[in-house]
């Protein structure tokens, strides 16, 4: 909301939530300061929800633990990924498992918390997340 002086905006606006807690009327309002911060800017007052960040950043980590490393495409190699960048999960396009490999590769995902998404031809993938999908022997 425009406003020539957005202190005294800021502070009356505060004041009447606050007042909103002693009429029974209008207690409605006297909840707004837990959901909503208000806030001065520039020649305007800002009304903002409190928990947003939270969500964004919840979204966000969750995008930043997925990772794809496309030039790994052995045992040694994921083992190293994982260890450097320990990522909640981990796709690797290029590792196609035959025979022994992938028993050992769940030897040691078995005993560092992850779990093995065989992809078939499509590669591995590695994953924190206990799923109905994770390879078991």
């Amino acid at each position: 909301m425009p406003s020539n002086e957005p202190h005294q905006l800021t502070y009356k606006i505060h004041n009447a939530i606050n007042a909103a807690r002693h009429f029974p009327e209008f207690s409605q309002y006297s909840k707004l300061l837990d959901k909503y911060r208000i806030r001065t800017r520039p020649n305007k007052v800002v009304c903002e929800l409190r928990d947003r960040g939270g969500e964004y950043l919840l979204g966000l980590k969750e995008q930043l633990g997925k990772m794809t490393f496309d030039d790994v495409d052995t045992i040694e190699g994921i083992v190293g990924a994982i260890i450097k960048h320990k990522p909640y999960e981990a796709y690797f396009p290029n590792f196609n498992p035959d025979g022994d490999v992938i028993f050992t590769l769940y030897k040691w995902t078995s005993s560092h918390e992850y779990h093995i998404i065989n992809n078939d031809d499509a590669g591995v993938t590695l994953t924190k997340e206990p799923t109905v999908l994770a390879w078991q022997p």
